[in-house]
């Protein structure tokens, strides 16, 4: 059976690595409940919507795990004959990273003040969103309706449209976040402040580097690799986690600047209220935060 390793090997320590990011997921999920309980309707209806589904992925993962590796163990047509379940958990991948994306594309969106360029931007990471997640999901059922290998050939050019433009999508939200983000540091005058930004500027950079070099890896193994083995196995059980936790990360990390029960500009963008805004557009970006906070306010009650 050491011929079949590059087909099991791959699935076991991405069902590992899979289950260990769950934890993580457990653990940021539980941290958001706790600290941000007052947040806004959407935001809770994002963070434990995309619980949900990764609860639900890793159960399937599961599943597929444990027919290739307990129950088809010995026998060596299961590498062939590809069980129902193992389309599903990356089914799931671009479900997850269209919300994810989207949320940010809506959050540069607040925190520029609806600026001219930046509403061009936020236009093009919704677009962008959209399409690598349509791209994703029709590969993905056409690969699970046939539960075939010599699909994967055939499929090429859709996964590559779906990852790179999965790929250049959150690089182009962590470029912008940066920008953002930079102007607020210029205007902080507290160590505190400058801090939290500082803080959130390396989440950006986190946020768009990691999910598009794990997508990136899947994507090479899957144009070298093809049917030869399961090596993109791996990165696809985990590539939704990541974005999870990431998006998580982003959440809880304005716990760190003030109480949970004090709803204020830091629970919304992450930018606490005393930052100054002096110009017009960061007089609006401070409005519009200010109403929406006023709205998950009233959701909260």
């Amino acid at each position: 059976m050491t011929q079949y390793i590059w087909n099991t090997a791959p699935l076991l320590a991405g069902s590992q690595a899979n289950w260990a990011l769950f934890a993580v997921l457990a653990a940021q999920v539980y941290e958001f409940h706790s600290s941000f309980y007052k947040n806004s309707w959407r935001i809770k209806l994002l963070v434990y919507g995309l619980f949900s589904i990764e609860f639900f992925q890793s159960i399937i993962a599961s599943h597929y795990a444990y027919v290739i590796l307990v129950s088809g163990w010995g026998d060596p047509n299961i590498v062939t004959e590809i069980p129902w379940s193992a389309g599903i958990p990356t089914f799931c991948i671009p479900i997850v990273s269209v919300s994810v994306q989207i949320y940010f594309a809506r959050r540069i969106y607040i925190l520029s003040g609806k600026e001219g360029w930046v509403r061009f931007v936020s236009s093009v990471i919704v677009a962008l969103a959209l399409m690598q997640s349509l791209a994703g999901l029709s590969s993905v059922v056409r690969f699970s309706i046939t539960t075939s290998h010599a699909e994967i050939a055939i499929l090429t050019l859709s996964v590559k449209f779906w990852i790179i433009g999965a790929a250049i999508c959150d690089i182009l939200i962590a470029v912008t976040m940066l920008i953002v983000l930079s102007r607020y540091r210029e205007l902080a005058y507290r160590r505190s402040t400058v801090t939290l930004i500082v803080k959130l500027m390396v989440a950006s950079i986190q946020t768009g580097i990691v999910p598009t070099f794990v997508a990136l890896v899947m994507l090479v193994t899957y144009i070298v690799c093809g049917t030869q083995n399961n090596l993109m196995v791996m990165p696809s059980l985990i590539l939704g986690k990541l974005y999870c936790n990431f998006l998580l990360y982003n959440l809880n990390i304005r716990a760190e600047d003030e109480p949970p029960s004090n709803i204020s500009l830091t629970h919304i963008t992450g930018i606490p209220a005393s930052t100054a805004l002096h110009d017009k557009h960061q007089v609006q970006a401070g409005a519009h935060v200010k109403e929406e906070l006023e709205d998950s306010g009233k959701s909260s009650r």
